[in-house]
């Protein structure tokens, strides 16, 4: 199956530039608009992003905070600062494993690839019985596509002692 595809595309890629031998140079300046565009694009959205993470590492870090909202708020510097996308292809379906690798403490170097996450605001808060709460954050996703941008809601359950209980990340 997968040479399949490796063949299928290698089909796509030759069909594609057969074709494409003929374009002539007004072609190539739009392409370059584009790719000019769509690096602006990014560019923006990486300062929301880094606006995102600047103020969740703010709330974090504020002394006075409630167990649970220093949680959500590490939580939420975290997973700006990865690649949720490649995190969520590795985990699949498995809550606690993805949680475990958004969560993992360690230096990385500014998250570049796409698709990735631009912000992420808290929407909803809820108390719930046992002093735990229930937070929805929702935020924004972001390609190399200008002007389009894929909303993703994220929904947490913490306990008083900070201890995420219910992670979900719904696209």
């Amino acid at each position: 199956m997968r040479w399949q595809r490796i063949g299928a595309s290698l089909f796509i890629v030759g069909s594609l530039l057969a074709a494409g031998t003929g374009c002539s140079s007004i072609d190539k300046n739009a392409s370059s608009a584009q790719t000019v565009e769509a690096k602006n694009w990014v560019k923006q959205q990486m300062k929301t992003k880094q606006n995102s993470i600047s103020e969740w590492e703010k709330e974090a870090s504020r002394p006075k905070s409630a167990p649970a909202d220093q949680a959500i708020a590490q939580l939420a510097v975290n997973i700006l600062s990865k690649n949720v996308a490649s995190l969520i292809e590795e985990n699949g379906n498995n809550k606690p494993a993805l949680l475990a690798s958004v969560m993992k403490k360690e230096q990385q170097p500014k998250s570049t690839d796409l698709p990735s996450l631009a912000s992420l605001v808290l929407k909803e808060k809820s108390q719930l019985d046992g002093g735990k709460t229930m937070y929805r954050l929702e935020g924004s996703v972001f390609t190399s596509v200008p002007d389009k941008l894929y909303p993703v809601t994220i929904t947490v359950r913490v306990n008083n002692q900070g201890e995420i209980e219910y992670f979900e990340i719904d696209k």
